[in-house]
C-alpha cells in the first residue's frame, strides 16, 4: 500500500450507540478514524510500537467468491512494519463468536486470506486492552510531545524515582514513550520500576 486512500466511509456501522471519532497519531502526524472504542484503544498501540511503521483504518476492501457466494470484505487496518513485513487487522469483541454467522464468516476470512499468502489477524478485547499495558500506553502519549534533549551524555539504570533526581518526570515520561528509556510496559509505572537510560 504506497497511497493511503479508506476504502469506505467510516460510520456507526454496528448499530445504535456505537462512537466513531478520529485518533491522532503522533508516528505519522494524521487523524486515523475508528469505529469502535476497542479500535481506538488499538490505535493508542499500534501508534507506540516503536517495530510499526505506519498504520491505516478501512484500508482496502477485498471481493472474493466463497462456496458460490460473493463476498466483500475490509478490515479495520492495515499495518506496515519497520522490517518491510505488512498485515491486515480485524477488531472484534469476543462475544461476536457467540454468533455462528459472524463465527463462520471469520473463519471464511481466515482461509482466504492465509491461501492466498497475505497476512492477517483477528483480535479481541483481551488481545488489545491488557492491563497495565494499554493504561500505561495512554499516560505516556500526553507527554509525547515534549522534546528530551539532555545536555550531556548520561548513563542510567535503576528505579524511576532514582532518576527523578536527575530529570523532570514530563521529560522521563516523554523519553519512556519515544523509546529512549527501556522498560517493560506491562509493569505498572510508579516510583519502583525498573528503567535504563542511555544517551552518549
Amino acid at each position: 500500500m504506497e497511497k493511503y486512500t479508506p476504502a469506505r466511509k467510516i460510520s456507526s456501522r454496528h448499530g445504535w450507540g456505537e462512537v466513531t471519532s478520529l485518533f491522532f497519531s503522533d508516528k505519522m502526524n494524521m487523524h486515523i478514524a475508528w469505529e469502535s472504542q476497542l479500535e481506538r484503544d488499538y490505535c493508542y498501540l499500534l501508534d507506540f510500537d516503536k517495530k510499526i511503521k505506519r498504520f491505516f483504518s478501512q484500508p482496502k476492501t477485498f471481493n472474493f467468491t466463497y462456496s458460490g457466494r460473493k463476498i466483500r470484505y475490509t478490515p479495520d487496518f492495515y499495518i506496515e512494519y519497520i522490517d518491510g513485513s505488512s498485515e491486515y487487522i480485524e477488531i472484534k469483541f469476543s462475544n461476536v463468536l457467540e454468533n455462528p454467522k459472524i463465527a463462520r464468516k471469520l473463519k471464511i476470512l481466515k482461509n482466504y486470506f492465509s491461501q492466498n499468502g497475505i497476512q492477517y489477524k483477528i483480535l479481541f478485547e483481551d488481545d488489545i486492552r491488557k492491563q497495565p499495558r494499554l493504561r500505561n500506553i495512554k499516560f505516556l502519549k500526553k507527554y509525547c510531545k515534549i522534546v528530551y534533549m539532555p545536555k550531556d551524555p548520561l548513563e542510567f539504570y535503576g528505579k524511576l524515582k532514582d532518576l527523578r533526581q536527575y530529570i523532570d518526570d514530563q521529560y522521563i515520561y516523554s523519553a519512556m514513550y519515544e523509546g529512549l528509556i527501556e522498560f517493560d510496559i506491562n509493569e505498572e509505572i510508579n516510583e519502583n520500576l525498573s528503567i535504563r537510560l542511555e544517551v552518549l
